[in-house]
């Protein structure tokens, strides 16, 4: 079938994401954008570069994106009139977002159209497409209550697959095909790690005094020129330098906290 002649309309703008390392890694968002591109060719659209937003290794489940950012900006300047996406579950897995977004755009004069699902505006359609938002949503709380139940049972094993990073005085080596997760000593940064331990428990120092001791013996973070006390804080209560490591240790036991009127009014808990 030809395409009608295409005309550069600057009113249409195209919306892309993908949101693992593997989807990346496949080169999704090429065919997101080749898809998204010849359907627009098909309708007479042809989109600028400037107009196409992508968000490369981004989740769906959250609305804090910068390429969606910046085209919300575009909508509510009035510079677009439609955006095109691939199906309604690249602007957002929500189905709550994804309402929102598509009220934010109408109050804008801009609206959604689907490569792969309905454009019609009829009942039947619109509710096709909330219908495929709805199993879209299931999709992804399937997909994050199994990487989630997948990393308590490897934590439960003993193994460091689960962490993203390590604590100050190692490196973390992530898994291979091979090999599993680990720890190493960072040796520059162990002695760092045994230069506090020693002001604190032998030369009896308080975190406040360590820390300008640290600095004047230029002794840095990893990220900043002067430590902060709550980061020495951190470093002297993480039992990690004793062998010990917790998973989720800072997760909610899920107990409700009782309350007092005064709790209540300063809006924190008074004990259970």
């Amino acid at each position: 079938m030809q395409h009608p002649a295409p005309t550069v309309t600057a009113t249409v703008a195209a919306y892309l994401r993908v949101s693992s390392q593997a989807q990346r890694q496949s080169e999704t968002i090429a065919s997101q954008r080749e898809a998204v591109l010849d359907h627009g060719r098909s309708l007479g659209w042809a989109i600028p570069d400037d107009l196409l937003f992508a968000d490369d290794g981004f989740s769906g489940a959250t609305l804090e994106r910068p390429a969606l950012d910046a085209l919300r900006d575009g909508v509510a300047r009035g510079e677009i009139e439609t955006v095109l996406v691939l199906s309604i579950d690249r602007m957002s897995r929500n189905f709550a977002h994804q309402i929102l977004l598509q009220e934010e755009f109408a109050r804008s004069g801009a609206t959604v159209r689907c490569v792969q699902e309905p454009d019609d505006a009829t009942p039947q359609g619109m509710l096709l497409r909330q219908i495929l938002s709805v199993i879209s949503e299931y999709e992804r709380t399937q997909i994050a209550e199994r990487s989630r139940r997948g990393k308590i049972h490897r934590a439960r094993q003993g193994s460091l697959n689960m962490l993203t990073r390590a604590p100050y005085g190692y490196r973390l080596i992530r898994k291979t095909e091979t090999c599993g997760a680990r720890f190493e000593i960072d040796e520059a940064e162990a002695r760092v790690v045994r230069r506090i331990f020693d002001l604190y428990v032998r030369d009896g120092l308080k975190m406040h005094q360590i820390a300008p001791r640290l600095d004047e013996e230029g002794l840095h973070p990893r990220h900043s020129r002067h430590w902060p006390i709550s980061t020495v804080a951190v470093i002297l209560r993480n039992e990690a330098y004793i062998g010990k490591a917790a998973y989720m240790k800072t997760m909610g036991s899920g107990q409700r906290v009782r309350h007092n009127r005064t709790g209540r009014q300063r809006a924190a808990p008074s004990g259970a």
